[in-house]
């Protein structure tokens, strides 16, 4: 019971604490400030206060204001700022504000600018509440509203009265225009003093002028930022009665007035001699806004001149054709798009003021400017002499002088070379066309000068002449002189070092084959050639150029690289090769020989039988070309010698450029090598290296002998060729015998002996010569023992014969058969 009693207790203390709280923070509320007039350009004496109250049975206003203090921020420091001072864009401003507490016990929740204040507590003096004090960081400041005023016809030789004002408001809800004008005065500048300008005063050029206006100030607190014609006006404020704004009042230096707008118009080639069609026209237009041009005609150009048709006197079109006469009176009429004008600016052809210039108008809208201006006569230019203005001291010089339209040539033209005078010859077109003699030229002065004259309408004379240069050189004109003579130039090759140049002749037009290899150096090849700018020319290239030229030969470093390899003799059959060279050559991925100025590169071994044989390839080259070669990789073959017997190795080595250090290439001891690589055909048919296999020390090839090696064998019966590797036999063929050669004699007691060889094989075949039987010694002396039977008729041994070579023949035909059963088995 106790412990619950307790309780009770408890909880009623503590809602008795709660409800004054409460109390206190419904009464706080909030307080809303809007600081205006914080914008560029401004300072704090032109802010206002608009204060918001949301603290129950409290508001606030301008008039709690106890004191206001600025404070800007100055390198990461808070520092005072007077109230004069201007706002600019680029810092930030502390506002700090002290207000009337209102006994309020807690201070609100303040906002300046939607910003919730950094600091906001009672103010205490002698342990009571004064005032509420509270600062936050506004940031920068906005720019300010603004009010552009323009204000047209501020012209030289206007008044005014002229003048009209255009205004352009960025007011937040506000328009300005002419209706919002109180007053205009206008004051000018006299020696040093502002003095009235009264309203039909007329703008001078050398004058400064201000200008003061009293605007309606359409209940605006503070004035905006104006400019004048884009000047920011000296002055701005409110105009004050009894303590109420009334209006808003500005003034500036407008400074000196501009000049009016104008449209100048020039008709170029108003000539007498030209024709209408050569016209051209520019334009010149001021203060306008607007230019024009030549495409802004409409339409064609109408001439007009006042001439007599035959009937009267008048003014009559002209076709375009037609060409300017001196002495006629010509009129000129065009129109022009008028780019937007309602008003026809003032205008002036070729200085004349035009007898017309209006817009016109079509279904009530402005299109186009309607001029029309008697120019009058024709500008009578002074006689063109056309010929060269320096011609060679060898060649005549050719002229003619063509008058305008109603001007005639006189026959006799004067020129001061010595002879004084000579007359032209003049066509039927009135062109007159003259001849100074080459001899005629006086050798102690290098010109002379030609004098003719015309006389035009109202027996006026026209004059014209021309100063000729005499060149003790030729003048060429694309390569051949008026004389006749043809241009040449100098091609110089220099090697420089005191050695004597070499020198070509090139002709104008014509293109000059140049010097292939003419220089040397130890170690080094020329390559090229250069010129003085430092173009470069290749050897035996073709000059085009009309200009003299000095060549100097390009040298390459020639570097010398050598790749190991080895070749490799084998047997495929029992054959022994002899004596045999091998062929190694240079190439590209797609298999195409690689050369340095016509040079191949190769390598060549020769064998001599089975074994290894090492060698060296050589390959020597600029720099440039083993670079362009080598450095991404090149690839070296053995080549096919297409003999018979042999099984050439196909392999393809890959190889590298390995080069020294940038700084390393100009020695001459520079270590440039190969590196070796395995290489592979790719799908497309080209060779690649095989980079991830890595480097070899040198490159090797096995190639096989595979030819027979036979041996003539032979027996009885006939001989052939056997390999002694394979055992293969060929040309297999009885033996070819040469005659029977007797070795001993048959007598009657003993038989002798025959004997004859092949003549392929050697191989050597004996007979039996059968005893000679014994008779008497026969009566015909020419018969001899062991030769055939003397012709007397007697057939008694014919058939022992034929038994014999019938037994003989079964013998070899039963040998062979034998001998082949044997080989069978």
């Amino acid at each position: 019971m106790k412990k619950r009693a307790l309780s009770i207790l408890l909880t009623l203390c503590l809602v008795l604490m709660l409800i004054p709280v409460t109390t206190l923070a419904e009464e706080t509320g909030s307080l809303a400030i809007t600081v205006n007039g914080f914008e560029v350009g401004r300072t704090p004496n032109d802010i206002t206060f608009a204060m918001e109250s949301a603290v129950p049975g409290i508001t606030f206003s301008e008039n709690d204001i106890r004191y206001v203090a600025w404070m800007e921020l100055v390198d990461s420091d808070w520092e005072p700022f007077g109230n004069t001072k201007v706002f600019k864009a680029d810092t930030s401003y502390r506002c700090v504000i002290a207000l009337d507490h209102k006994g309020l016990n807690l201070p609100p929740a303040v906002t300046m600018n939607g910003k919730t204040v950094e600091y906001c507590e009672f103010g205490i003096k002698d342990g009571v509440p004064i005032q509420l004090e509270m600062y936050t960081n506004l940031g920068t400041p906005t720019y300010p509203p603004t009010l552009d005023i323009t204000v047209n016809g501020f012209e030289v030789g206007k008044t005014p009265n002229d003048i009209t004002f255009a205004m352009e408001s960025a007011v937040p809800g506000i328009t300005f225009s002419e209706n919002d004008i109180r007053y205009v005065a206008w004051m000018e500048l006299v020696d040093s003093d502002w003095e009235p300008f009264g309203n039909t005063k007329v703008f001078k050029a050398d004058t400064s002028y201000r200008c003061v206006i009293a605007l309606d100030h359409k209940g605006l607190n503070l004035p905006p930022a104006v400019t004048m014609n884009g000047k920011t006006v000296e002055y701005c404020e409110f105009g004050i009665k009894d303590g109420v704004p009334i209006q808003l009042e500005m003034y500036t230096n407008l400074g000196t007035p501009t000049y009016p707008p104008t449209l100048d118009i020039t008709v170029n080639g108003f000539e007498a001699g030209k024709a209408l069609n050569d016209c051209t026209f520019s334009f010149e237009s001021t203060n306008i806004g607007v230019t024009f041009s030549e495409d802004d005609i409409n339409g064609s150009v109408k001439w007009y001149s006042y001439r007599y048709n035959g009937t009267r006197y008048g003014w009559f079109v002209l076709p375009d054709s037609a060409v300017f006469e001196a002495g006629t009176q010509y009129t000129i009429g065009f129109t022009l798009d008028n780019k937007g004008l309602e008003q026809a600016p003032p205008t002036t052809v070729n200085g004349k003021t035009p007898g017309a210039c209006e817009i016109i108008y079509y279904s009530g809208l402005p299109y186009a400017i309607s001029i029309t201006c008697e120019l009058g006569l024709p500008a009578i230019p002074p006689l063109t002499i056309s010929g060269p203005d320096v011609v060679c001291a060898e060649q005549d010089y050719d002229f003619t002088v063509t008058p305008p339209v109603g001007v005639t040539l006189d026959k006799v033209f004067v020129y001061d070379t010595g002879a004084g005078k000579a007359n032209l010859t003049i066509d039927e077109k009135g062109v007159g066309h003259g001849v100074v003699s080459a001899e005629e030229y006086d050798p102690q002065t290098n010109d002379f000068t030609l004098t003719v004259q015309g006389t035009a309408p109202g027996d006026d004379t026209v004059f014209g002449s021309k100063t000729v240069k005499v060149s003790p050189e030729h003048i060429y004109a694309d390569g051949v002189c008026g004389c006749g003579a043809e241009q040449t130039y100098t091609i110089t090759y220099d090697d420089g070092d005191g050695s004597d140049p070499l020198t070509a002749v090139k002709t104008h037009g014509k293109a000059l084959t140049l010097r292939g290899v003419t220089f040397t150096m130890d170690g080094f090849v020329q390559t090229g050639w250069v010129d003085e700018q430092g173009a470069l020319y290749d050897l035996g290239g073709t000059y085009t150029e009309d200009q003299d030229l000095t060549l100097s030969p390009v040298f390459d470093k020639l570097i010398t690289v050598t790749v190991p390899f080895t070749t490799t003799v084998a047997l495929g059959d029992a054959g022994e090769p002899g004596e045999t060279t091998f062929v190694l050559g240079l190439i590209d991925g797609a298999g195409n020989e690689l050369t340095f100025d016509d040079q191949s590169f190769g390598a060549e071994i020769t064998t001599d039988g089975v074994g290894s044989y090492s060698g060296t390839m050589t390959i020597t080259a600029t720099e440039k070309w083993l670079y362009d070669m080598l450095y991404e990789g090149a690839f070296i073959r053995q080549y096919d010698g297409e003999e018979d017997g042999w099984s050439y190795d196909d392999t393809v080595w890959g190889v590298r450029l390995y080069m020294p250090e940038v700084g390393a290439r100009s020695s001459s001891d520079a270590a440039y090598s190969l590196l070796l690589y395995p290489a592979y055909l790719t799908d497309e048919g080209f060779f690649n290296l095989n980079l991830n296999a890595g480097t070899v020390e040198r490159m090797t090839f096995t190639n096989i002998y595979t030819g027979h090696a036979y041996v003539l064998d032979h027996d009885a019966d006939g001989h052939w060729e056997t390999c002694a590797g394979c055992k293969a036999k060929r040309n297999e063929e009885p033996h070819r015998y040469g005659d029977w050669k007797v070795i001993r004699e048959a007598t009657t007691t003993e038989a002798g002996e025959k004997e004859h060889t092949c003549t392929v094989c050697g191989y050597t075949e004996k007979a039996e010569i059968e005893k000679l039987p014994a008779t008497a010694e026969p009566a015909n002396p020419a018969t001899k023992p062991g030769t055939a039977s003397s012709a007397t008729g007697d057939n008694s041994h014919m058939a022992l014969w034929l038994a014999l070579l019938f037994v003989s023949g079964a013998g070899v035909i039963g040998t062979t058969v034998y001998g082949r059963k044997k080989r069978a088995k």
